[in-house]
């Protein structure tokens, strides 16, 4: 019984709230930006790809995910930016679990 106590312990001391990571980050996603697929891993990366519609859509997007805090340092290749319109792109960012899944107010 001990065991199984310290296990179910372990699994909810260790339980991570992905909704809230997923509140957060929808947060982070400016207009004009499609998200269309995310691989995450809970060690702290997620791969994004999706759809700028135009260049300055993907900027903005950049720059919330720099001020958000909930990631590492992130730019996109310069090459990507070279784009005008419906510029396709995929992104791995590095996050600070314990910061984006806590549930903001």
């Amino acid at each position: 019984l001990k065991s199984e106590i310290a296990f179910l312990q372990d699994v909810q001391n260790n339980h991570i709230y992905w909704i809230n990571f997923f509140e957060n980050f929808s947060k982070i996603i400016n207009y004009g930006i499609t998200v269309s697929s995310i691989n995450i891993d809970k060690k702290g990366s997620l791969a994004v790809t999706g759809s700028a519609k135009i260049r300055q859509n993907l900027i903005d997007f950049e720059n919330n995910v720099n001020k958000s805090g909930y990631f590492k340092e992130f730019k996109f290749p310069y090459d990507i930016l070279f784009k005008k319109d419906n510029i396709l792109f995929t992104a791995t960012l590095e996050f600070y679990p314990e910061k984006i899944t806590q549930k903001n107010p």
